[in-house]
């Protein structure tokens, strides 16, 4: 079962009431995400935003996702893939069309509040396994004294 790290669900009002516009801010979200994931210790360095962009230009927050690898012991779990698997689920559509998924979004599911029970990382874990996985690559998670993050923002 795909699950968020709950540090991802308390915060979820918050994204999805704020306004966004340029590509700036919906990477600034998905930065944020990375981040936030590895502060917390809830998994890799990525995260992801899924937007639907409206005709007047602002951004609808569909979903969020971070990397949950580790913690949920699954390797498809990408933050870009946890996005995309939850805004399916919001949506109702697996093809992200919104007209295919419930008209109005009464009906929508949140996508977002699933158990957590399968959620056993802990920050000394998920660093652990990080510094595992750079000393296998050879490469550096650091430069310059910052971490080095991935980040997707997708609109539909």
């Amino acid at each position: 079962m795909v699950t968020l790290p709950p540090w991802a669900i308390a915060s979820s009002s918050d994204y999805f009431s704020r306004r966004y516009r340029t590509d700036d801010e919906m990477m600034s979200l998905a930065i944020h995400l990375s981040d936030r994931n590895i502060t917390e210790g809830t998994g890799g360095p990525f995260g992801a935003a899924v937007f639907e962009r409206h005709a007047d230009g602002r951004c609808t927050l569909v979903s969020v996702g971070m990397n949950r690898v580790v913690p949920l012991g699954n390797s498809t779990l990408h933050g870009e893939t946890v996005a995309i698997q939850l805004a399916q689920r919001k949506i109702g559509s697996y093809t992200l069309s919104l007209e295919d998924g419930g008209g109005d979004g009464s009906e929508r599911d949140d996508g977002l509040f699933y158990e957590e029970d399968n959620d056993t990382s802990s920050k000394a874990e998920a660093e652990e396994e990080k510094d595992e996985k750079e000393e296998e690559r050879g490469d550096a998670a650091v430069t310059d004294g910052a971490t080095t993050s991935g980040a997707d923002a997708m609109c539909t």
